[in-house]
């Protein structure tokens, strides 16, 4: 008889029993009211969760019309910026991404073991650096230097013009070894300005970027859909543009209709008055 009461069949007869009890209670009122009671807090709590869920995804839905819409209404603006007013200004509203081959705007020799940053050069690039997310790619001309002293002797030479100061970035220097790698990295980026002096990778990329400039004293052989420049900066130097509203880029009609509205109401009480005299 002590066995019994010490081995473990008296404990599986006392879960056996309770679990009787449990089931016994549930037949009786106050245990089928608490099953129902939460049966009903579930069916609540489910109810609740659906409804959260349906308002997140309108909401998701509202933002993703209104980005679509605030793009869908910016373009025209965009549009009409100039160069300057989009990469040195900064009219464009988001800071645009911008990629510079490294020959656009250093002077650097045939062994790259020293870079110096082209002088007409230096004020345009610190205004771009303050407005748009500038990137530098250069192309590895042999073994030597490394791509680790290439980018150390650039970042020197920027730090020495104050480029850094103005906001640039050293970790946007990309080295690569041919022109189709240049090429790659713009298709990588995928940025609104594309700037280079060789005409191979600019026509690599002229379809998928907005603006590509070749850059190179001569522009016979500029490629299709490819802008041309004599230099980095006289291609930001074309003739200011009056930044236009969404409404007059959008419906110039109507904002004619507007001003001229507005001219009438203005000029209206005088006229009259004139007339009366």
């Amino acid at each position: 008889s002590s066995e019994r009461a010490t081995g473990p069949m008296p404990f599986v007869h006392d879960a056996l029993h309770e679990f009787q009890n449990l089931i016994q209670a549930c037949y009786t009122p106050t245990g089928r009211s608490i099953i129902g009671a939460g049966l009903i807090a579930i069916a609540l709590y489910a109810a609740y969760s659906k409804i959260q869920r349906a308002k997140e995804r309108q909401q998701l839905n509202r933002r993703r019309e209104g980005r679509n819409r605030d793009i869908k209404n910016s373009e025209p603006i965009r549009q009409r910026l100039t160069p300057q007013q989009r990469y040195l200004q900064g009219l464009a509203g988001s800071r645009p991404k911008v990629l510079l081959a490294s020959e656009v705007i250093f002077e650097n020799g045939e062994d790259q073991k020293e870079f110096t940053l082209r002088q007409e050069a230096r004020t345009t690039l610190i205004k771009m650096c303050k407005t748009s997310d500038v990137h530098i790619v250069f192309r590895q001309v042999e073994d030597e230097p490394s791509d680790e002293k290439i980018k150390e002797r650039a970042t020197s030479s920027l730090a020495d013009a104050r480029v850094i100061e103005a906001g640039f970035r050293p970790h946007r220097i990309v080295v690569c070894s041919t022109s189709q790698g240049k090429a790659h990295v713009a298709r990588h980026l995928m940025p609104s300005l594309y700037m280079d002096v060789e005409p191979l990778p600019l026509k690599m990329v002229s379809q998928y970027i907005e603006d590509t400039v070749l850059v190179h004293a001569s522009t016979k052989d500029t490629p299709e859909k490819v802008k041309a420049s004599p230099m980095f900066s006289t291609f930001f130097s074309l003739p200011k543009r009056r930044v236009e509203t969404k409404m007059a880029a959008e419906k110039p009609q109507a904002a004619s209709a507007q001003a001229a509205g507005l001219r009438r109401r203005i000029t209206g009480p005088t006229a009259a008055g004139a007339h009366a005299s």
